[in-house]
């Protein structure tokens, strides 16, 4: 099956038709895509505009993990339709010339300590570039950022960092994060559930 283009407004229809439930097989037949196709586009790791593609070379596949966070790198930079793009590219944050080469991200950046680590830029206010950015846990992270939200902690109510909640309750802290922002709880102006610490 050939690959199509779909428009901004066909993308975020069949992720939200993937988020409500419906079959990624029939959404792939419907859109002209292969399983594998609809299936990266649902899951933002593919998109037309950021210029990724559906079959990496055999650098990427040596390199998935690091692969899929240059990937999400430069969608939360370029795509205007992910839940993130307001807190990067929406407010001017880019990825560097150099790291639009992915061989050139691997060089900086490889090896990454584990897979709890993150990239962390070292400035929130400033880009995706080598000087700016280093190797980070969640928790860590998390307490770098220009707004870091605070949840009650789920036994004491102490406000604690975000990603600190995550990990007592076992959940992906980016997970908690998307469901927190598509609830409206993200916003510190607007909270009830996450707030900033006093």
């Amino acid at each position: 099956m050939g690959r199509s283009t779909l428009t901004d407004d066909q993308i975020r229809h069949l992720r939200r038709r993937a988020a409500e439930g419906e079959s990624v097989s029939k959404l792939a037949m419907e859109h002209g895509l292969s399983y594998t196709g609809a299936l990266n586009i649902i899951n933002r790791k593919t998109h037309k505009k950021v210029g990724i593609a559906l079959r990496p070379p055999s650098l990427i596949m040596r390199n998935k993990d690091l692969y899929g966070v240059w990937t999400m790198m430069h969608v939360r930079c370029k795509d205007p339709a992910h839940v993130s793009y307001g807190d990067y590219g929406g407010r001017g944050i880019s990825v560097c010339e150099r790291w639009e080469s992915f061989e050139a991200f691997v060089e900086d950046m490889f090896p990454r300590p584990s897979m709890d680590h993150t990239l962390d830029r070292k400035d929130p206010d400033g880009g995706y570039h080598k000087d700016n950015v280093q190797w980070a846990t969640k928790v860590a992270q998390a307490r770098n950022k220009r707004a870091s939200l605070y949840l009650p902690h789920p036994t004491t109510g102490e406000l604690i960092p975000a990603a600190e909640v995550a990990d007592i309750m076992g959940v992906c802290y980016q997970t908690m994060r998307y469901r927190l922002k598509k609830e409206g709880k993200w916003n510190p102006v607007t909270a009830t559930v996450a707030t900033k610490k006093p």
